[in-house]
C-alpha cells in the first residue's frame, strides 16, 4: 500500500513485539520471545540463561535469535556449541542447516535436515517445525518443502498453535490465501491469545478489502497482547485507508515506541502527522533526519510542513531540492500545488509559481479551483487578459465563482477595453448580489464606456443612481460618489432633465463645495435674466 508521499510506504506486517525491561525467567519464556520476534527482550533473556544454564536448547534458541537479526556466522557458533553439549541435538543440527540456507548452500542445508530427522527417527515435531521455518525464512526458500515439513509437524502434534501459525505463513507466501486463513484460524483456536495469528488472518482480510473484519482481528490481537507491535502497525495502515488520521497517528506512535525510531519510521510517522494536520509535530520528526535527509523524497514533506507552518521561504529550497533530486515518476499533483504556493508566498518567482499551479491542475482536474489563485495573481500583476482567461476556465470547469471572482472578471474585461463583456459580468454581479454597491458602480462605468455617444449617455444613469442609493458611508466613498453625481448631473443636463440635474449637482456641492462642474451646471440651468 503506497502513500501519497511516494517512498513513504508502510513496512510489512513483521513479526515484531515490544521491547521490555522484564527478562524471562525460564527457557519457555525466552523461546516465546524468540517466536514472537521480540528480539531485544529475547537477547537479554537468553544471555542471562546462558550464564545459568548453557544447555543445547538455550544455545539453539540463541542461535535462532542471531539468525533472525542477520548474524548467521554468530548463529553457527551457537549451534555448534549446542552440538558440543549434546551431539544428538536434532534442533541444533537443523539450526546449522538454516545457516546454510541463509548463506545460499541449499544442498548442504538439506543434508543437515535429513541428518536431524535420522537423529530423531522422524518423530520429533519440533524438528519438522524448524525445518519448515528454515525452508521459508530466506531468499533460498523452498515453499512446497516448507509446507510439507510443517504438515508433518502438525500431523505429529496437531494442537501446537505455533505450527499452525507457521503453516499459515507458508500458505500465504505460496499464494494460497484460503489455506492460510484456515491455518491462522486453527492457530487461534488452539491459542486464542496468539496475536501473531490474529494479525496474520487480519492482514489477509485487509488485502482482500474486508476492512471491518481486518479491524476486528487487529483489535483482537491488541486485546490479547496490547504491546504487540505489528498489530499497532496494521491498525495504523487500516485507519490511514479510512482517513481516520488521529487513530492512525496514535497506533503508529505506539508501534514506533515499541520497535524503536528508525529514520524510515520517523519519516512515515511524520507523514501521518502531516495528514492529521499536526504540522509542527511533523516538522519536528522530519528535522531529526538531518540535512540533507537520507531520502530525497523527504524534501517533499519538509517543504509541505514548512509551508503549512507559515515558513514558506524556508520551504523553498526544499521543494526545489525535491524536484532536482527526483524524476517525474514520483512527482504528484500536490508537489506542484505546494511548489506553486511556496514560490508565490516566498515572493520568489510568481511566474514559476503559476507554472507549477498549472501542472497541478493538469495532473489532477480536481485542482481546477487553483485557477482562482492563478487568476488572482494575474489580476494583481495587471495581466488582465490572462486573469479573465482563468476566470472563464473556472466557469468551464464548473468551479463556482465567488462574488469577488465575478467582480474581478468584470474588471479584467474593463481594463482590457472589453466594455461589453465587462457590462455583462457586472450585470451578473448585480443579479447575485443586488445589495452590493460596488457592482453597480462598475457596471455604470462599463455601460458608460460601451457607447460614448450623446445618444447613449443616459444608459449608465440608473446604475450610478443605484450606487448612490446603496452607499451610506459618504466619507469613505467620497471620490466614487462624486464620480456618480457628476455623471448623472451632466447626463441629465444634456437630456434636459433639469430637476434630476439639480438634485445631483447639489449633492456634488454637498460633497465638495468647490466643485466647478456642479456650479457651472446649476448656473447654466438658470432661466435667462435670473441673476
Amino acid at each position: 500500500m503506497t502513500h501519497r508521499f511516494a517512498s513513504f510506504v508502510l513496512p510489512a506486517l513483521l513479526l515484531l513485539a515490544a521491547p521490555d525491561q522484564t527478562i524471562a525467567q525460564s527457557l519457555t519464556e525466552a523461546t516465546a520471545l524468540v517466536e514472537s520476534g521480540s528480539h531485544d527482550r529475547a537477547r537479554r533473556a537468553l544471555e542471562g540463561l546462558l550464564v545459568s544454564d548453557p544447555s543445547a536448547m538455550v544455545r539453539f534458541q540463541y542461535g535462532r535469535l542471531l539468525l533472525a537479526v542477520g548474524q548467521p556466522d554468530s548463529a553457527r557458533g551457537q549451534f555448534e556449541q549446542g552440538l558440543a553439549v549434546d551431539p544428538k541435538s536434532g534442533l541444533n543440527t537443523v539450526g546449522l542447516g538454516e545457516v546454510d540456507m541463509a548463506q545460499g548452500r541449499v544442498a548442504e542445508a538439506e543434508d543437515r535436515f535429513d541428518r536431524a530427522l535420522r537423529m530423531t527417527r522422524s518423530k520429533d515435531s519440533q524438528v519438522y517445525y524448524h525445518i519448515g521455518l528454515a525452508r521459508m525464512n530466506h531468499e533460498t526458500r523452498d515453499l512446497p518443502k516448507a509446507v510439507e515439513a510443517l504438515a508433518r509437524a502438525i500431523e505429529i502434534k496437531s494442537d501446537a498453535a505455533l505450527y499452525h501459525l507457521a503453516f499459515g505463513r507458508a500458505h500465504e507466501a505460496s499464494g494460497d490465501l484460503n489455506a492460510a486463513v484456515r491455518s491462522y484460524e486453527n492457530a487461534v483456536y488452539f491459542d486464542p491469545k496468539l496475536a501473531q495469528a490474529q494479525v496474520g488472518v487480519g492482514s489477509i482480510y485487509f488485502r482482500a478489502g474486508n476492512y471491518s473484519e481486518a479491524s476486528r482481528r487487529f483489535q483482537a490481537a491488541l486485546a490479547a497482547a496490547p504491546d504487540y507491535a505489528p498489530a499497532h502497525l496494521a491498525s495504523a495502515e487500516l485507519y490511514f485507508l479510512a482517513k481516520q488520521y488521529p487513530m492512525a497517528v496514535s497506533h503508529y506512535r505506539q508501534f514506533m515506541d515499541l520497535v524503536g525510531p528508525t529514520p524510515e519510521r520517523r519519516f512515515t510517522y511524520a507523514g501521518y502527522l502531516y495528514l492529521n494536520k499536526q504540522y509542527a509535530q511533523s516538522l519536528d520528526e522530519l528535522q531529526t533526519l538531518g540535512n540533507p535527509p537520507p531520502n530525497p523524497v523527504a524534501y517533499r514533506l519538509l517543504a509541505y510542513t514548512l509551508f503549512e507552518t507559515g515558513r514558506a521561504a524556508e520551504g523553498l529550497p526544499h521543494i526545489r531540492s525535491f524536484f532536482a533530486s527526483t524524476d517525474s515518476t514520483v512527482w504528484l499533483a500536490s508537489d506542484h500545488l505546494y511548489a506553486g504556493r511556496i514560490e508565490i508566498a516566498a515572493g520568489a518567482d510568481t511566474l514559476a509559481g503559476i507554472a507549477h499551479l498549472r501542472r497541478a491542475i493538469e495532473a489532477d482536474t480536481t485542482n481546477a479551483v487553483l485557477r482562482r489563485d492563478i487568476a488572482t495573481l494575474h489580476f494583481g500583476r495587471r495581466s488582465y487578459r490572462e486573469a479573465a482567461a482563468e476566470y472563464e476556465a473556472m466557469s468551464v470547469a464548473r468551479v463556482p465563482l465567488t462574488g469577488t471572482d465575478r467582480l474581478n472578471l468584470g474588471k479584467s474585461y474593463f481594463f482590457d477595453d472589453h466594455f461589453d463583456r465587462a457590462d455583462s459580468a457586472f450585470a451578473e454581479v448585480n443579479r447575485v448580489a443586488s445589495g452590493s454597491a460596488i457592482g453597480w458602480l462598475w457596471r455604470a462605468r462599463a455601460t458608460a464606456r460601451m457607447d460614448t455617444s450623446q445618444a447613449a449617455i443616459t444608459r449608465a444613469v440608473p446604475h450610478y443612481e443605484q450606487y448612490v442609493t446603496l452607499t451610506t458611508d459618504t466619507a469613505r466613498y467620497k471620490r466614487e460618489l462624486i464620480e456618480a453625481h457628476s455623471y448623472v448631473a451632466y447626463a441629465s443636463y444634456v437630456t434636459g432633465d433639469t430637476a434630476r440635474m439639480e438634485t445631483h449637482a447639489n449633492a456634488l456641492l454637498a460633497l465638495d463645495p468647490e466643485d466647478e462642474q456642479a456650479r457651472a451646471l446649476l448656473e447654466a440651468a438658470k432661466p435667462p435674466g435670473n441673476d
